[in-house]
Formats: structure tokens, sequence, C-alpha cells
């Protein structure tokens, strides 16, 4: 954990992490954007 605010993201309660399920929607937008990008928007698709 060497990165700036990396301990602050594990401890801050309003922040939450998930697996994408949909790899194709993540395949799909990397066409356009990045891997880190794509699962953000697919994620935030699958969660409403």
């Amino acid at each position: 954990m060497d990165q700036p605010g990396a301990v602050d993201i594990q401890t801050l309660e309003w922040i939450e992490s998930g697996k994408v399920i949909d790899r194709t929607l993540v395949k799909a937008l990397q066409t356009e954007i990045d891997e880190g990008q794509a699962e953000r928007i697919a994620l935030s698709i699958e969660l409403g």
C-alpha cells in the first residue's frame, strides 16, 4: 500500500467495491476507453 490514499480508500465507509459480472460489456467498452473506466461503467450499470 505505497500509493497515496490507499489506506483511506480501504477504510472510508462510503467507498464500495465490487466485481463486474458482464465481462462482455467491459470488453466492448474497452474499444473506446481503458479497462478501469470500462469496469466502472459496467459496474454502475449492473448496480442500477
